[in-house]
This record gives structure tokens, sequence and C-alpha cells, in this order.
């Protein structure tokens, strides 16, 4: 709608006084804008600058020291050409090709050649890497806010909070499995630090109090998923029982939220890896590998709410433990028609083999470590004493979020045939434990439509092993006995007879040979810890619908370990030794828990201590002041009926 002339006259005053009044004020955005390049037209043209670069220094080649000498031998039927690599130099490697060899130029001279063919360059793979690494991750967080806006309650004291903690950890390191080694102090430990390991698992005897839930498996009846000690065929989502806390800006749910929960705590590691593989490995000494997975839950929620002891909170809680291992093979699946023609008939073409040898040498031993320490320390013990007299209230106590997380990725080289001097070590062990206090104490009026929330927590250990290729054992065979002891030696021939090895049909190229003196080590390690103290107490009146949440917790602790290689078969001159251990362990600490009190838990001395005046509960509570004792510094039952 128009206005009149006088009120348009009006209008447009006040809005230039007003414009008048923020440019005093330095409102430099009603400034007007000012043009203060120099002036541009189209005949001015634009302002060009020149730049003169000039790089005197030339690069010139590269002289690495490095000579190498190749001399291939005849041999008399049925025997193969063999080729014998030498090198010398400081370094060695040089890099290779892939699917062809490269002819020896014409005015390469002082290479003696025996055998009437065209000279051929042997290029050997590079030598594989090995690796070490060390990762210590943790997360100290102490939250222990104090909130008092209404009456003066009696708190408990953080002793007695601390106390109750260090008894759950106590349990959860009895529920736990086999002990993580220390770090190694050098590379020659490793290998002893392999063998310790495996000799810890596989003489591991789960123990704990009676009321825990245990299951072991070892050996085959390990293999595959299991869930909470139950085979499964699949893995269960953590996304859908994650907890969901309301928001700040959330006006669909109580005009008043509370949060003095709601913690999240997250150890998260990766390790993928390929160690060196062949198709054929030939292990001089021993192997020994296993697999380890240990999963222990531990949870004390035992809430007092307006005098009332809700018990453990079994029903609202999810505590689970998810462990997998899982082998696959490296070979694509076949069609039974393979090799057949239209007409039925089947293509008997003669087999093909490499015809020379391409030996590397490696001193001492090809280690891939991976040792993976994390843990998160939380406490968030709050005390909340609040009247809400707002429309609109949103406290937030809690909520805390701590992670570690580490992704780790290793590379190395696939050979033809891998001969070990020493053994071959494959050990991957991971341990997850979660502890949570979480007794909590809680006043409100009941009949001003509260929503109280003191469980639904999530305690969650998931951990897999998983690896492609799948390894077939056999004794050693006489030929690679020999070859062992000539390599061993100091002899890089490799006889007819292995370079003709069945594994090695259709390969018409060079054999790429890889010899280790020392052992052949994967040695994998994860330790994840989560430690939550969550001991809130809470006494809130409001006016309207209002909702607290003093539970809500997740503990999460996530794990894989990733091995990727090729089928093999493995010849091992001495023993085989092979297992798999997975181990499940919870504890939920009920209100008629004998572990509450008996001789080895808690102190009788602390016993006494949180003990006092319990016999004062129900009359605190009828004065609204549930569990805490009048004129009492800790009142009755301060843990919510924990160590009653």
């Amino acid at each position: 709608m128009a206005f009149d002339f006088t009120t348009e006259a009006i209008a447009h005053f006040i809005g230039a006084f007003n414009q008048i009044i923020e440019e005093a004020r330095l409102r430099t955005d009603h400034d007007p804008f000012d043009n203060v390049g120099p002036d541009y037209g189209l005949g001015n043209g634009l302002n060009t600058i020149t730049i003169n670069l000039s790089a005197p220094m030339q690069p010139v080649a590269v002289d690495t020291g490095i000579s190498y000498s190749i001399q291939l031998l005849p041999l008399p039927e049925p025997f193969t050409p063999v080729s014998v690599f030498m090198q010398t130099g400081a370094d060695s490697g040089l890099p290779f090709l892939i699917g062809g060899l490269p002819v020896v130029p014409q005015s390469m001279t002082g290479v003696p050649f025996g055998y009437a063919a065209q000279p051929f360059v042997v290029s050997p793979p590079p030598p594989p890497p090995s690796y070490a690494t060390v990762v210590y991750q943790q997360n100290l967080l102490a939250d222990s806010d104090r909130l008092l806006g209404g009456d003066t309650v009696a708190e408990l004291p953080q002793e007695a909070a601390a106390l109750a903690l260090d008894w759950l950890v106590e349990e959860g390191t009895a529920l736990a499995g086999p002990d993580i080694p220390e770090v190694p102090e050098s590379g020659a430990d490793i290998a002893v630090t392999g063998h310790e390991v495996y000799a810890s698992a596989t003489a591991f005897v789960p123990d704990g109090p009676e009321e825990a839930q245990v299951v072991a498996l070892t050996g085959e009846d390990a293999a595959g998923i299991h869930v909470d000690g139950e085979e499964s065929e699949t893995l269960p989502d953590l996304t859908e029982v994650l907890p969901v806390l309301p928001e700040a800006d959330d006006d669909t749910g109580p005009a008043h939220d509370v949060i003095t929960g709601g913690n999240t705590v997250v150890n998260e590691g990766y390790i993928s890896f390929s160690l060196t593989e062949a198709p054929v490995i030939a292990v001089m000494g021993d192997s020994l590998s296993l697999v380890s997975i240990s999963q222990t839950n531990v949870i004390s929620d035992l809430d007092t709410v307006n005098g009332m002891l809700r018990g453990a909170g079994g029903a609202d809680n999810v505590v689970s433990s998810v462990a997998s291992f899982l082998s696959t093979s490296s070979e694509p699946e076949s069609d039974d028609g393979d090799g057949a023609e239209e007409d039925g008939t089947v293509e008997d073409d003669a087999p093909v083999f490499p015809s020379i040898a391409s030996v590397v040498r490696i001193e001492g031993d090809v280690v891939n470590f991976n040792y993976l320490y994390q843990q998160n320390m939380v406490d968030d013990d709050d005390v909340v004493s609040m009247e809400l007299t707002a429309s609109k209230t949103f406290i937030q106590s809690g909520g805390n979020l701590t992670v570690n997380a580490t992704s780790l990725l290793e590379l190395s080289y696939i050979y033809d045939l891998i001969v070990v001097g020493g053994d071959i070590i494959n050990v991957s062990i991971i341990n997850q434990m979660n502890v949570l206090l979480d007794d909590d104490f809680i006043t409100y009026p009941e009949d001003e439509g509260w929503d109280v929330t003191s469980s639904g927590n999530v305690l969650w250990n998931q951990a897999s092993v998983n690896s492609i290729g799948i390894d077939i054992y056999q004794a050693m065979s006489d030929e690679f006995a020999a070859l062992g002891d000539s390599l061993a030696a100091g002899s890089d021939a490799v006889s007819g007879s292995i370079l003709r090895h069945e594994a090695f049909e259709g390969q018409d190229e060079v054999l790429s040979v890889l010899y280790i003196e020392g052992d052949l080590i994967s040695l994998q390690v994860v330790d994840q810890v989560n430690i939550l103290s969550d001991v809130d107490q809470v006494h809130v009146s409001a006016q309207g619908e209002a909702a607290a949440i003093a539970g809500a917790n997740a503990l999460i602790n996530i794990a894989a370990i990733s091995e990727f290689g090729i089928d093999s078969e493995v010849q091992v001159g001495g023993e085989v030794y092979s297992d798999a251990l997975m181990h499940q362990a919870g504890l939920i600490v009920e209100e008629d828990s004998p572990l509450l009190t008996q001789e080895g838990g808690l102190v009788t001395e602390a016993v006494a201590f949180l003990m006092d005046d319990v016999d004062q509960q129900a009359e605190d509570a009828d004065g609204g002041y549930c569990g805490y004792a009048a004129g009492d510094d800790m009142g009755g039952d301060p843990m919510g009926g924990l160590l009653v």
C-alpha cells in the first residue's frame, strides 16, 4: 500500500538521518565507493610486467657405482639353462621389467656367455622392505563439573568413585585375554617376542568371577564370525545402537534438557599389509602362525532414582563383542569348462616353464612389525543441583568426545619362490577392553513430566583378522632341501628340477627367487582400552516438561588387521605350529552380586566407609535428597547401590 506524501517525506527523512548516525559511528560500509586506483581508459591499455628466468645449473649423469655381471651356464639335457646373477658395489637392486627382458647392448664387453643363444640381461626384482612401527595414543580427560544453583546437597567424595573404578578395572584385567608383550628392545628381539605371544595365547586359560560370561574358542572353532560368543553369518551394525543426544537448538523435545552423560570414547585402528609372498615358499626351519582376539566388557550401572535402586539397567544397555577370523583364496573360481574347445576336445599343448632364475639375497631377517596401543581414560563425575525457571533450558556437562585413530598401509613384493634359511613367524593379536562406571544418583519431582535416562550405554568391541591367500603346508622335499643348503653355502644356482616344478608351469620368463638368510617375520599387535567414570549426582526441578540424561555413554573399540597375499605352497623343513584364539568376556555388576563385598574385591575399610548411614536413605528420600544423609558429607549410599 502506498503512503501519502507527508508519510513518504517523513520516512525518507528518518532513513537519511539514520545513515548520518551510522556514518558518525564509523560504519565504513555506509561510506561512498572511492576509486583509489589509477585512471583507466580504453586508450591507456594494461600495465605489463616482464619476468626473466635463468637456470644456469645443468643436470649431469649420476654414477651409482654399481656394476653387474651375468653368466649363463650351459647344461646338458635334460637340464634347463640356469642363470647366475652376481652383484658388486655398495648397493644392490636395479629397476626391473615386467613381461620381458632387455637385450644386452652390443657394446657390452667382458661378460662371458657359455650358452649359444641370444644373450639376456637378468634384471632381479628389488629386495623386499622391512617395517617396524610403534604407535602410542592416549587421551586423558577430567571433566567433573559442579553446577550448583539450587539447594545445597551433600556431594559424593571423589575417593569413593575412584575406588569403585579401580575395582572394576581390576575385574576387567582379570577377565582379559593373553598378555600383550612389551615393545621389543631391538630388531633381534622381534622373533623372540613372536614366540612369547604364541606361547602366551596357546597356554591361555580363561579366568574371572562366576558372574561373568566367558567364551573361549581355539583352532578351527575360532574361525568365522562370533557375536557375544555365538557364531553368526553377518556382522551387526554399530550405527543402529549408538545413543542419540538432543541438540541445543532442537525445539521438538522437552523445554528443559540436562545432559550429564552422553560421552563417547573411541579407539580405532586399521593395519593393512602385504608380507613378502610367493606361490612356493621353502622354509628350512619351523613355521609358526597365530591369530588371537580377546574382547572384554565390564559395566556397573546401578542407579538410584528418587530413592529407588533401578538395578543394572541391563535391558537398556548394549554390551557386545564382535570377532571375525576370515581367510579367502586369492585364486578366482574356475569354470568346469576351462581349457575345452568348442567341439569338446581339450587343448594339449606342451607345458611351459621358466628357463632361467634370478636370485636376490637378504642377510638377516625380513620383518613386518606393527605395535599399536590406544587408551582413553575419561572422568566425567558431575554434580548438578538446579531449579529451572526459564521457559527453555539446555545444560550439558557431559557429551565429551575422545578419539584415537590410526591407519597403517604397508606393501611388499611378490616373488616366484622364497627360500627362508630360518623360521617363518606370522602372529597377529588384538586385545580390547571397555570399563564403564555409570552409577548415577538422581532426584527430581515426579509429578512435573520428567523423562530420566540413567542407562542406555553402549559398550562395543569389534575386531577382525582377515587374510587373502591360503597356505598349504607340506613336508620339505629333497630338491627344495638341497636348494636351501646350496643357497646357504653361497651358490645362486637353481636346478632344472626346481624350474620345472608344477607351480611354475605356464611361466616362460625368468624365475625370481628370494633367499632370506634369517627369519621371515610378521608380528601385529593391537591393544585398545577404554575406561570411563560417569558417576552423576543430579537434583533438578523445573516447570514444564524436562529430560535428564545421565547415561547414554558409548565406549567403542574397533580394530582390523588385513593381510593381502596369494595362495602358497609352503614346504617346511622343521615343525608347523598353528593356532587361533577367540576370547570374549563380559561382566555386568548386578545389585545382588557378591562381587560387591566379597573378600579380594574392596578392602573392608572401604566397604564400611561407603556403608555408613545406609539406614538413613529412605528418610532422606522422603526429604527429596535421595541417597544423601542430612548433614553428612557423603550420604547413605552415594554409589547408588554399587557397594551394597
